[in-house]
């Protein structure tokens, strides 16, 4: 799965799973987000 294959904790990897499985961006100030779900800050979004 997206969680394990990118090392996330529980929620995190939930959040990562819904965004990806909704083609939504995973908007986060998470720096482990950011580094390993391929997140994007708030600023970078829109």
């Amino acid at each position: 799965t997206l969680g394990t294959a990118a090392k996330l904790r529980g929620a995190d990897a939930l959040y990562a799973a819904v965004a990806e499985r909704e083609g939504a961006a995973l908007v986060t100030l998470d720096h482990e987000m950011l580094d390993r779900a391929g997140g994007v800050r708030p600023e970078q979004w829109g």
